[in-house]
């Protein structure tokens, strides 16, 4: 018995002497084309991870052009101008958690080498960033809107919850809001989209002064920021992104909406509520644990929807299907279904362009 107080004891003053947030060193800076680089440096191991953003999602889209971020984001995977087959060339050089993800307000890539293969990592993302335009056809466009397509099918229309996940946007953001249809958008628009529409949403929304690129890992700072001129660098500044002005519609009375689901086996409840703007300074104050906050959220096209979830069971609920559909984390907290996001293959370049 006097062994189980002490042992509380100490949990408890563990709990008590809460640690202090870890400090993670940085190098910040910008190229003169307009890319943001970001640099932290650790030789835990002998790897580096690279994290390529571009600041455009659901939120660019005009009407008429539901799903098109997402859309690109799975043609950014296709062969470039010097790389014909960029799957086999990550895999060849034993690159690992390979994938891009689309969220409401941006889109990124990612991947991590080892420490020896980050030049080849920086060719590949130099690659998608300026030399994809040559190689986008009809084809490509094709096979990627009918992927697409499927995914809905497969991950919201086809999936328990899923229509309802998408009717919670619909609720929040009725047209002509951008969040309409959530990020994966409605099949007839995602099909409707054209080469000269693909080509012009790459050229306006994918240029280095709408990205950033993070490295964090094994590397020397003064060789990474050597590759990164060596390889980004000479690719020509894009036109300017404005913000989207799109206000946000915020809940002024209770909703209350029904949504039948043949594939759900359980009934469920979702509350969902306006958040504060994602990243905002109150979001994740530094004495509490970061949460959704039931006040109303600024008016701007990055505010956020909070929601939970309650079965009518005793029973565990669903697992949540793995993945990311929305550019969410694929690790959610119980009773949160969230979409899966569609898996892309890994692959392989030469080592100079």
């Amino acid at each position: 018995m006097l062994a189980r107080v002490i042992a509380l004891a100490v949990a408890l003053s563990a709990l008590s002497a809460r640690a202090a947030d870890p400090e993670i060193k940085l190098e910040k800076y910008r190229l003169q084309n307009g890319l943001t680089v970001i640099l932290s440096q650790d030789r835990r191991l002998p790897q580096v991870s690279v994290n390529v953003w571009y600041h455009v999602g659901a939120a660019n889209q005009t009407p008429g052009r539901s799903g098109f971020a997402h859309l690109f984001e799975h043609l950014m995977f296709a062969s470039t101008k010097h790389a014909k087959d960029p799957d086999q060339i990550w895999e060849s050089i034993g690159g690992s958690n390979l994938n891009g993800s689309t969220n409401f307000d941006r889109t990124n890539y990612y991947e991590t080498v080892p420490a020896s293969e980050l030049p080849t990592a920086m060719w590949l993302e130099s690659e998608r960033m300026g030399f994809i335009l040559p190689t986008l056809d009809e084809e490509k466009l094709r096979i990627q809107r009918d992927v697409v397509s499927n995914e809905r099918r497969q991950r919201y229309e086809n999936s328990p919850y899923g229509l309802a996940f998408i009717r919670t946007c619909d609720l929040l953001y009725p047209l002509p809001h951008p969040y309409y249809d959530c990020v994966i958008g409605d099949i007839s628009e995602i099909q409707a989209a054209s080469l000269q529409d693909v080509r012009q949403f790459l050229l306006q929304y994918y240029g280095p002064n709408n990205a950033s690129i993070a490295l964090v890992g094994d590397f020397d700072p003064a060789a990474a920021r050597s590759l990164i001129d060596k390889y980004f660098g000479p690719i020509p500044r894009g036109p300017d992104v404005p913000k989207p002005t799109v206000k946000q519609p915020l809940l002024t009375s209770v909703l209350r909406e029904k949504v039948e689901d043949k594939l759900a086996q359980l009934p469920r409840f979702e509350f969902v509520w306006n958040g504060l703007r994602q990243y905002d300074d109150e979001e994740a104050p530094a004495t509490s644990s970061p949460t959704c906050s039931p006040a109303a959220a600024p008016p701007a096209s990055t505010a956020r929807w909070c929601w939970r979830s309650r079965w009518r069971a005793t029973s565990t609920p669903p697992t949540a299907p793995s993945g990311s559909a929305d550019g969410f984390p694929s690790a959610r907290p119980p009773g949160r279904v969230a979409p899966p996001r569609s898996c892309k293959r890994s692959s392989r370049p030469p080592s100079t362009r």
